[in-house]
């Protein structure tokens, strides 16, 4: 389930963004900030007294960063839908070649498809992995 919709903020999903920021990243400070869109609508600012944070959507419309004032920053995931464009929580990863395929695809913006296999023989792994695809150009890998 998507944590917010992106074109309801500011507006009826406020109370849900600040919801999440709050559990997952413990900004109390959020409570009370001020939200507003910039950058054409490709940002969202929470603003407080002291404190600072922003989402911001890439040009493609896939991938939100996240960076707090503390040093901190994440990534969501991005998906139009047909109520809207609705930010996730990345999927758990659950093997290496999905693990390898979601750091290339969201960290470092690149299409890439991954096949890989791991065997097991004798206290020894060998990973066959077969990477197809190409960099995006946004990102220097």
């Amino acid at each position: 389930m998507y944590f917010f919709s992106w074109e309801k903020i500011p507006g009826n999903d406020n109370e849900r963004l600040k919801d999440f920021l709050m559990h997952n990243f413990k900004i109390e400070w959020v409570k009370s900030a001020k939200i507003e869109k910039t950058n054409n609508g490709k940002t969202i600012i929470l603003t407080g007294a002291t404190n600072f944070l922003s989402l911001t959507l890439n040009d493609k419309q896939t991938l939100v960063n996240l960076k707090i004032d503390d040093d901190r920053n994440d990534k969501f995931i991005a998906k139009t839908e047909k109520d809207g464009l609705n930010i996730y929580v990345p999927e758990k990863i659950t093997d290496l070649g999905s693990g390898i395929e979601y750091i290339l695809k969201y960290y470092l913006e690149a299409d890439f498809k991954i096949n890989h296999n791991v065997r097991i023989l004798r206290n020894e792994f060998k990973i066959d992995l077969e990477i197809k695809g190409g960099p995006c150009g946004k990102k220097k890998l």
